[in-house]
């Protein structure tokens, strides 16, 4: 994790959620199984706070958002699951918001669809997988690609965190209030 490239990905990323949190642009972090748990805690963290006490609370959401919706979405329709979060950004994202999509082994049809339907939507992409067979078109349907350096599920998934953590410090630099630009 300390490839030059990796870090260089990781920076702009990072400065692309100030720009993203400073115009109070919607965040959503999307995966499966641990990938969504990962994304939860993501969600959470921006939130709530991560280490700078009194920053202001950040609009951010987990998709899938509600398990009410996905299973009566995935139950009800076909090819429910595979658009259930694609049915959340429709319901509450707007043009601009961020999408990051995390997928261990870039594979998810589901995650697919989200990244497809924010490029055709206007949002911005960040993809952050492992750096599997599957990880280098799983990145292109993205702006941005964070490649964890190892294709082991368990390595991939600790980096997660680390990840998480450096791109929360990125938002925390710019201090505990957040300006609007679109109120200048």
């Amino acid at each position: 994790m300390l490839d030059d490239n990796f870090l260089n990905e990781i920076d702009r990323v990072g400065q692309k959620l100030i720009e993203a949190t400073k115009n109070r642009q919607t965040i959503f972090i999307a995966g499966n199984g641990g990938s969504w748990a990962d994304a939860d805690h993501f969600a959470g963290e921006l939130r709530a706070q991560f280490e700078l006490k009194g920053r202001d609370a950040l609009p951010a959401l987990a998709l899938p958002i509600s398990l009410s919706t996905l299973t009566a979405w995935g139950n009800d329709y076909k090819d429910g699951f595979e658009t259930a979060m694609e049915r959340d950004l429709q319901a509450m994202s707007r043009p601009y918001d961020i999408l990051i999509a995390i997928s261990t082994s870039g594979k998810a049809k589901n995650i697919h669809r989200i990244l497809n339907w924010s490029k055709a939507n206007h949002l911005t992409s960040i993809a952050i997988s492992g750096n599997g067979l599957k990880s280098e078109a799983f990145g292109k349907m993205a702006d941005y690609h964070i490649k964890i350096p190892h294709d082991q599920t368990a390595r991939i998934q600790e980096a997660y965190q680390v990840v998480i953590h450096i791109l929360c410090s990125y938002i925390d630099s710019i201090g505990p209030k957040h300006e609007n630009k679109n109120d200048n």
